[in-house]
């Protein structure tokens, strides 16, 4: 079992699905600030089969690879029986804020790297622009 998913409530609580999720899907364009996934659970919440771990509204979707992780995402929607579930990479959070910021004379980077530490956004690396 390569793939692995954990859903981690705002409590710190996390749940290891493993691979008892599929459909998993994730895409990004240049048009929205954050990349937007997708997947779906085999059983429902009224299933006699359903394990009795719920997913919220608001939990963290964190898909690894072995160790590794490649993913994370806050969960926005869910389905009504409970198997299909949206959401966003954390980046949805900035799309949610209503602060404007306006840069004169500085490069794009910059100007990236002062929004992100506004908001208190881990910074990996950003190539000069």
């Amino acid at each position: 079992m390569n793939w692995k998913v954990i859903i981690r409530k705002p409590s710190g609580v996390k749940y290891d699905f493993g691979s008892r999720v599929s459909n998993i899907s994730w895409t990004d364009s240049t048009d929205q600030l954050g990349a937007e996934f997708s997947f779906t659970k085999p059983f429902s919440k009224w299933d006699e089969n359903y394990d009795g771990r719920l997913i919220d509204c608001g939990d963290l979707f964190l898909l690894y690879y072995k160790s590794d992780l490649v993913f994370q995402g806050v969960i926005t929607e869910i389905s009504l029986n409970g198997t299909e579930f949206r959401g966003y990479d954390l980046a949805w959070y900035l799309n949610q804020s209503e602060t404007i910021i306006q840069f004169k004379n500085i490069r794009a980077d910059k100007a990236i790297k002062q929004l992100l530490n506004k908001f208190e956004v881990p910074i990996g690396s950003i190539a000069p622009m």
